[in-house]
């Protein structure tokens, strides 16, 4: 059972998928995709496997590999192209400058100087803005 694992292993790795850092865990489309393989697993072969396992997608393909079904193979196919298609961009907490007015933080634009002060983040979903001595003393781009 151990070199199986093993061989499916090294087929997720000659695909490029990051095994050890399980970064597909962070996609909702994965995570549905896995948490439907999970359910059909534990329907076919009453064989419970959590979706945060680090061995999840190993096993996955282990499992399909072995369904009398297509529905398990289908979704698990379908999780793999999911994970081969995620974006590897994911930092997005970094502060971009969208032009001299606005700036983008986490996805959203707000403007730069409101009311004499500058932007310093995002507390409780409300921007915040600081005085412009502040922001210089914290080592804020402004």
């Amino acid at each position: 059972m151990a070199w199986i694992v093993l061989i499916i292993f090294r087929r997720f790795e000659h695909k490029g998928y990051d095994m050890a850092g399980r970064e597909w865990l962070l996609n909702i489309n994965a995570v549905r995709a896995a948490q439907r393989c999970a359910r059909l697993i534990e329907q076919e072969f009453s064989l419970r496997m959590p979706v945060g396992r680090a061995d999840f997608l190993a096993q996955a393909v282990a499992m399909a590999q072995r369904s009398s079904g297509s529905e398990l193979r289908e979704a698990v196919k379908a999780l793999e192209r999911i994970i081969a298609h995620a974006p590897e961009d994911r930092d997005q907490d970094v502060v971009a400058q969208a032009d001299e007015e606005t700036l983008v933080y986490r996805g959203k634009v707000f403007p730069r100087y409101q009311d004499g002060k500058v932007f310093s983040g995002i507390y409780r979903g409300a921007p915040v803005y600081v005085d412009a001595e502040s922001a210089h003393l914290n080592g804020a781009d402004v």
